[in-house]
Parts: C-alpha cells; sequence; structure tokens
C-alpha cells in the first residue's frame, strides 16, 4: 500500500464517492485532510477543485477510514486539525 509521506506538500487527487459527490485528499505541511462536497456530475476532472476549496472537511476517524479504503493509502502521516 502506497504511504501518504510519500506525497509532497500541496498534493491533491480526487475519489468519486457517487456521480454527483466527490472526496479530495488533500496534503499540506501539517498533514492530511479529506474534503467531501457535492458536484453536478458532469465532469470531476473540472469539478474536483470545487470541492477542495468549499468541500467539508472530514473529521480523523472519517478521513483516515476514507484515505485507507478509497485512496488506497496508508495513512502515516497526521491528520490536519
Amino acid at each position: 500500500m502506497r504511504k501518504l509521506s510519500e506525497l509532497p506538500a500541496g498534493h491533491k487527487e480526487w475519489r468519486a464517492l457517487a456521480r454527483d459527490v466527490l472526496a479530495i485528499l488533500s496534503i499540506g505541511e501539517d498533514g492530511y485532510r479529506v474534503y467531501v462536497g457535492a458536484v453536478p456530475g458532469k465532469n470531476h476532472d473540472d469539478e474536483w477543485q470545487l470541492v477542495a476549496e468549499h468541500g467539508v472537511k472530514q473529521d480523523e476517524g472519517i478521513a483516515s477510514a476514507m484515505v485507507h479504503h478509497r485512496f488506497y493509502r496508508d495513512p502515516d502521516l497526521p491528520w490536519a486539525r
């Protein structure tokens, strides 16, 4: 399994949770965050930035589970408060 610590600060990637719901993994200097938000569902490559900017930050337990089970990474960095 890939590790979060292998990703550079500033890295972001998305996963679709449903056709119109995206999760965004964001790596910062202080750890990782996961944001979730609704999108139109027409083109996720264009829509993910809306969620990165305006999505709901998930709490540590949900974020860790999503990193492990949706992004297929080891959450070996701290969750950023």
